[in-house]
């Protein structure tokens, strides 16, 4: 039993820390530097953007306290539903993808920031490496303003903004 739970202490902390450092250096990539800061700000609010390094190794701390808690989910979830782990791989691109959205669309408009759109959710559009970008995904959706709130490997999240 003992060794059962450090098994799974080791599985939820590495893959939290695995994914909290891919998608914190994305953000930071994407965004630039202050996100730290950003993630703060869902606790602190706007006062945040005004902080210090305490208030961005906070950030930090929240943003992989968050990657962990959503790795811990996933392991959870893959000891009763056995197919999780028999195909991590997809499975885990969906769980991220479902991940976003349920900070997008629910934890940012609750939070300290009070993010809001109003989006609407447009579905998951499968893309192939196109050199002209996403900007024809508009065209398929019709609508005025479009935004991409995350581009994984070969998907992207769309949303409109009216």
């Amino acid at each position: 039993m003992q060794m059962r739970r450090r098994q799974a202490l080791l599985a939820i902390t590495v893959g939290g820390l695995v994914a909290g450092t891919l998608d914190l250096a994305q953000a930071c990539i994407l965004f630039g530097p202050t996100v730290p800061l950003a993630v703060a700000g869902g606790l602190l609010g706007s006062q945040a953007f005004r902080g210090g390094a305490t208030i961005y190794l906070l950030g930090i701390l929240l943003h992989f306290l968050i990657a962990c808690t959503a790795a811990a989910v996933y392991y959870g979830a893959s000891r009763r539903l056995q197919f999780l782990a028999q195909h991590a791989l997809v499975c885990g691109l969906f769980f991220g993808i479902a991940v976003d959205l349920t900070m997008s669309l629910i934890v940012l408009p609750l939070s300290a920031l009070h993010a809001t759109g109003p989006y609407q959710y447009l579905g998951v559009a499968a893309r192939a490496s196109c050199p002209y970008g996403s900007g024809r995904l508009a065209d398929l959706f019709q609508c005025s303003s479009v935004r991409t709130i995350g581009v994984y490997p070969s998907f992207t999240m769309i949303v409109a903004s009216d």
